[in-house]
């Protein structure tokens, strides 16, 4: 196939993929969209603009605090101040959406780098039709624009050759670096890359690109140490760790089957300081060792590489939608549907292809991206939504553990072919006896026979 009918292909993809996510967001009616996190972020974003301040606060003036990282609140706030409060919620879905687009192109050429055509192209259309890459454009968190920045990051660190411009490593770097405010649980990341590639990278290039990677994580530090702070990331981690102890997120009645923590007698004083919260989840891991081991090892994992969202209204839905395409458009229904049966397959071969993509250097980034998340929100609450900005990777690690998969076995076959043909070429009498056995007379006379 020519080049030019290969990009004709790849931007029919891309522009699939740009219309499902423009159709969800123009069409789709999120209920009560700024409530819990969403609502906190709105918070952020107005007393940005009203006062100039970081602070989740309702008074006024309101107190600095560092609850939550500050890169979605300043998006969300820059939207606002050009087009005003009310329409700023609008736009920022909107450009979430076209970035998320852009992903699609990005996840290819990432894909490019280890993989045929045709496997890209596959990769491409699983990016385009992910349901849950789809619906988080619709929503007022920063799923979305993370997943945007994780995977051009990656990108950019997967150089084709060894020694990449110092330029492609310093944007690696910024990009990583933005992405950490996004997501304080990607901070460490860009760090583990360059300690995974020194030896790849150089150490120049190494040094530059975590420097860059960490400036803006430490300027925000710099920033909490030297303010007066109502709250802290602290509180919210250790929140999140409590909430995420109970196994099987359960308590005690099915009605609060996966919010536990809202009829706990230890809550909130379990989750809001370190002592409490270590005294009493070593008190009930001690009374039910096996119990909190196989949440911890094994249906954590599972819970948190799984399709549905745990902490949602269903489905890939984080909060309730009316009016989505998913439900009104049979087609793109039927694409979710295959896409959701399909999810426990590429699961498993993501996992695999991380796991394996640590034994190459080159591949090294992609692994390690994906076993850090993993390890940081198994200790969490385990709900699909944290591994959204990993959809792209996965699909990329999947595909191509199935590439490798299916070149092992076209180069097994070619050389047991190219033995039997040069055995028969040693042969003249095997030679004849295979074009006779070979021929439609002579088979049906061996079946008679």
């Amino acid at each position: 196939m020519k080049r030019s009918e290969r990009a004709v292909l790849v931007c029919l993809v891309v522009a699939v993929g740009l219309t499902l996510r423009l159709a969800f967001v123009l069409t789709s009616v999120v209920v009560e969209p700024l409530r819990a996190d969403a609502g906190q972020y709105a918070q952020y974003a107005h007393n940005l603009n009203a006062h100039g301040t970081f602070s989740l606060a309702t008074t006024v003036p309101p107190t600095p605090d560092a609850f939550r990282s500050p890169g979605y609140p300043v998006f969300l706030a820059a939207c606002q101040w050009l087009v005003g409060e009310a329409a700023g919620y609008s736009v920022a879905r909107f450009l979430q959406a076209i970035l998320s687009s852009c992903m699609v192109l990005i996840a290819f050429r990432l894909a490019r780098r280890l993989m045929p055509f045709y496997a890209a192209l596959a990769v491409t259309v699983l990016v385009a039709l992910s349901p849950h890459l789809i619906i988080a454009n619709g929503y007022i968190l920063t799923e979305s624009l993370t997943a945007f920045g994780l995977t051009s990051a990656l990108l950019l660190t997967m150089g084709r050759t060894r020694r990449e411009p110092m330029a492609r490593f310093g944007a690696a770097g910024i990009v990583f670096g933005i992405v950490a405010l996004l997501n304080e649980a990607i901070a460490p990341l860009p760090l583990l890359c360059a300690l995974a590639a020194w030896r790849r990278w150089g150490k120049k290039r190494a040094c530059t690109f975590a420097a860059l990677a960490l400036l803006p994580t430490l300027l925000w530090t710099v920033r909490n140490q030297s303010t007066t702070l109502a709250h802290t990331g602290g509180e919210r981690l250790v929140a999140s760790l409590s909430h995420g102890s109970y196994p099987q997120l359960f308590y005690k009645t099915e009605a609060f089957r996966n919010y536990p923590y809202r009829e706990d007698p230890e809550q909130p004083e379990y989750g809001n300081s370190w002592s409490h919260f270590s005294q009493v989840f070593l008190q009930r891991a001690g009374a039910e060792k096996v119990r909190y081991l196989t949440w911890y090892l094994l249906q954590k994992p599972v819970w948190l590489w799984g399709y549905n969202i745990v902490q949602g209204a269903s489905d890939a839905y984080v909060y309730p939608v009316q009016h989505s395409i998913f439900e009104s458009v049979p087609v793109v229904d039927a694409s979710r549907s295959v896409m959701r049966a399909l999810h426990p397959w590429f699961a498993v071969l993501a996992f695999c292809g991380g796991c394996f993509s640590l034994l190459r250097s080159r591949t090294r980034p992609l692994g390690i991206a994906v076993i850090w998340c993993t390890l940081v929100y198994t200790l969490l609450v385990p709900d699909p939504r944290y591994l959204v900005p990993l959809r792209a990777v996965q699909a990329v690690l999947s595909v191509w553990v199935v590439d490798l998969l299916w070149q092992k076995w076209r180069r097994r076959s070619c050389a047991e072919a190219k033995v039997v043909a040069a055995a028969t070429a040693q042969d003249p009498l095997r030679k004849n006896c295979t074009a006779e056995a070979a021929s439609p007379r002579r088979e049906r006379e061996l079946v008679d026979r």
